[in-house]
């Protein structure tokens, strides 16, 4: 479970500080870096959902350490199709997309970054974070090919902390 603080309920009221779609839409449009992310930044942007203060919550299924990395695992149950076929990594982007996904491992991120913050002495992203797995578990089968239900991505450090500043309460204050 985490909790990431994000702005405070004072500028919420006031109308200064709040996270909105068009905030994160924003955030993944700079750092779109395949034509499968731009096309996601404009799916993101409609998103609906009111202007954000407080905390966010969440679940992540797993978090583990390997050479020295620590990567996210989410756990997906999702029917994509009867064969291999439907489960291959290239056709994996659709899921991810339509069930926001990307948003959500993109969150992940931000959660555990800021947790190996606080935790880890000398704490660096480029060093100590591996990345993310969805695992489509109906896809996974050692019949299968290599990598088939598998979805992986390491988000750039800027995206991430460029995400970081959007979901950030201001100094001091109080959610």
């Amino acid at each position: 479970e985490f909790m990431l603080p994000v702005a405070s309920r004072e500028r919420q009221i006031s109308g200064e500080r709040t996270m909105r779609v068009a905030d994160l839409a924003s955030v993944f449009g700079r750092h779109a870096d395949s034509d499968f992310k731009r096309s996601y930044a404009s799916r993101l942007e409609q998103l609906r959902f009111d202007p954000l203060a407080g905390y966010l919550r969440g679940y992540v299924d797993l978090v583990f350490e390997w050479n020295d990395r620590f990567y996210v695992v989410d756990y997906k149950s999702n029917h994509l199709g009867p064969s291999p076929a439907h489960y291959e990594p290239s056709q994996l982007e659709r899921p991810m997309s339509e069930n926001h996904y990307v948003l959500q491992y993109h969150l992940y991120t931000v959660a555990l970054d800021r947790y190996l913050s606080l935790r880890l002495p000398d704490y660096d992203y480029e060093r100590d974070f591996g990345g993310v797995y969805y695992l489509f578990l109906r896809g996974i089968d050692p019949a299968h090919p290599t990598g088939c239900g598998v979805y992986y991505d390491r988000p750039a450090h800027d995206m991430i902390a460029d995400l970081t500043s959007v979901l950030r309460a201001p100094e001091g204050a109080q959610p």
